[in-house]
């Protein structure tokens, strides 16, 4: 995602128009002026808003003189619906497994109600919640020294997760049936 993070800014800085950020989509927009960054649009969270100015801060090269930001914080309420999913993604490692949860931290709309890096000793709880064969292949991961990322997400949200997991070089990603709040 990084890649095409990248690419949008430097469309930006070369002066192509119209194409959608990779993470905000057609809420936000950007144009080099001159030696001026115009940056307007809306987000959907405090923590998007810093995401975005840590992007703008890489673009120190490139002639810009001046950035002028006008992005609204717009936190979207009673969007929820009925169910939660918890999707399961492997890592190679633990640090594998806590970049990916950072990613899914960074990125606006995407509020999961539950976020951690499971070991063999940690995942009993979830391993219970399991089919039978997809049992015996995390368990085999545990064996080999894998991690596993949790996640609980809002059904709303759960494409956009599992997505954005597939994204961050994961071994696996599984989905959970949806339960009830």
């Amino acid at each position: 995602m990084a890649e095409k993070v990248d690419a949008w800014w430097l469309g930006v800085l070369s002066g192509e128009p119209g194409n959608d950020h990779p993470v905000y989509g057609s809420d936000l927009h950007a144009k080099l002026k001159g030696d001026i960054l115009k940056v307007s649009g809306v987000l959907e969270s405090e923590n998007a808003r810093k995401e975005l100015e840590k992007e703008i801060l890489t673009l120190g090269e490139g002639g810009i003189r001046r950035v002028r930001v006008k992005v609204e914080v717009v936190e979207l309420q009673g969007d929820r619906g009925v169910l939660k999913q918890t999707i399961l993604a492997f890592y190679t490692n633990a640090a594998q497994a806590r970049m990916a949860e950072r990613h899914l931290e960074g990125h606006s709309g995407l509020r999961p109600t539950c976020s951690q890096v499971l070991d063999a000793q940690t995942a009993a709880d979830v391993l219970k919640e399991v089919a039978v064969e997809w049992r015996r292949e995390l368990a085999e991961g545990f064996r080999k020294g894998k991690s596993l990322l949790l996640v609980e997400v809002d059904e709303i949200e759960v494409f956009r997760a599992a997505e954005l997991l597939e994204e961050t070089k994961s071994l696996e990603v599984l989905v959970l049936p949806p339960k009830v709040y």
